[in-house]
This record gives structure tokens, C-alpha cells and sequence, in this order.
């Protein structure tokens, strides 16, 4: 909700900014602003296992697409999210997304071979995981 209403993402910046000095957020959200005025470090997290309407926002679970479940599809996903620079939206238009970290969603089954599937693809395409530096924490 962050992503898109104002008055949220304020009161999440408020909320964690005494306690970490850094938040993931998708690119150009709402939470941009709030973190800048907190100087809170914003991290454009790309989302591997959600689908993305054309103007590349999340599409509401329950739609057609909101879901990506297949760990195979989920490594492409993040191939094209990494490597390529967006992602295919549910409607096959393609969304230049700009990504620093990468969210897998736990919170429906199949999390951990997604996570695995991720973590396959990166080392794949030679890409190093790193944590961020200078987090200042959290």
C-alpha cells in the first residue's frame, strides 16, 4: 500500500526510520519522497513471483497473472528483471524497471524453491549477491 498512497508510506518511513536507515520499495513509489525527507536510503525492489500491470504496478492477487508460481518462469523473471531491465507485463507490454534487490513473496506456498530458482538464475548469469553497504542498519 506504501507504493501508492502517500499517507501510508509517510507513516512507514516515520515508523522504521529510527530504527533502519534503509528501505526496499518498488521504483518510483510513493515512499520516495517520505524517505528522502527522513533520509532513509530507498532500494527499487523488483518483485520475481508477482505479476506487473502495465504501468508497473503489482496486479492485485486474485487477478489473472498476479501470480508467478513456477520456478522456472520465476528464474526468467529475474533474468529479465537483473539482466534486461524490466519485465513483461500480464498484458505482454514491456515495463523498464530499474531494480537494486529483489523480493520473493513467503507468504504463499512454493516460497523456498522460488528463492532457490532466484538464486540459480543469478549465479548463472554471473551475477554476485551482495548485501547492501552502508546500511546503517536493519
Amino acid at each position: 500500500r506504501m507504493a501508492v498512497d502517500g499517507s501510508v508510506a509517510a507513516a512507514v518511513v516515520g515508523a522504521m526510520a529510527p530504527y533502519c536507515r534503509v528501505l526496499g520499495a518498488p521504483p518510483g513509489s510513493a515512499v520516495a519522497r517520505p524517505a528522502g525527507r527522513a533520509q532513509v536510503r530507498l532500494v527499487a525492489e523488483g518483485f520475481c513471483d508477482r505479476g506487473y500491470d502495465r504501468s508497473g504496478r503489482l496486479v492485485a492477487r486474485g487477478s489473472p497473472g498476479a501470480l508467478v508460481d513456477d520456478p522456472d518462469a520465476v528464474g526468467e523473471r529475474v533474468r529479465s528483471l537483473v539482466l534486461g531491465g524490466g519485465v513483461a507485463a500480464v498484458d505482454g507490454t514491456w515495463v523498464p524497471l530499474a531494480v537494486e534487490t529483489l523480493c520473493i513473496h513467503g507468504d504463499h506456498p512454493g516460497a523456498e524453491q522460488r528463492a532457490l530458482a532466484v538464486r540459480e538464475a543469478l549465479a548463472g548469469a554471473g551475477v554476485t549477491v551482495r548485501p547492501f553497504a552502508g546500511t546503517g542498519g536493519g
